[in-house]
């Protein structure tokens, strides 16, 4: 009797294990970088939303306060994030405010006075000599707070 062996049928069952040991690699890999994934973008959404926030408020756009994200770390920029915010917008309102007051001081505060004086005097010779004397006054209160004034004078004689 005689025992003759043949390494085909070794190779094949050691490439077959190679084959489910690759494609049990591959299949644990992807899976890990899905999950890698997955938490970066968990991790990476209250950043994203931080700076869409920031840029909102370069744009003068103050909208609702930023979520309180669920990681620790984060907690502390977000507060911080929304406590600057409604002190900008606060402070973007009182200027507001003030150049309204600043405009309504430099356009609206113009008042005018019209005095007209009547003169009337009879010349037995000439007959009747009228004077008509017109005096518009404006004044103006500048930003500068120095007032500014424009006096017109009209002498007419009828």
């Amino acid at each position: 009797m005689e025992i003759i062996s043949h390494p085909g049928e070794a190779y094949s069952q050691l490439w077959s294990a190679f084959e489910r040991l690759s494609a049990a690699f591959l299949g644990i890999f992807a899976l890990g970088l899905l999950s890698i994934a997955f938490i970066l973008r968990r991790a990476l959404n209250p950043l994203r939303a931080i700076v869409q926030k920031m840029e909102q408020v370069a744009n003068r756009q103050f909208g609702e306060p930023l979520l309180r994200p669920k990681t620790k770390d984060l907690i502390a920029v977000v507060d911080g994030i929304n406590s600057m915010s409604a002190h900008v917008e606060e402070s973007f309102k009182q200027q507001a405010k003030e150049a309204q007051k600043l405009r309504e001081r430099a356009y609206m505060d113009l008042f005018r006075t019209l005095e007209t004086v009547h003169f009337s005097w009879v010349n037995s010779t000439s007959g009747c000599l009228n004077l008509h004397w017109v005096v518009l006054r404006f004044s103006m209160q500048s930003l500068s707070s120095k007032p500014i004034k424009l006096t017109v004078t009209r002498l007419v004689m009828v």
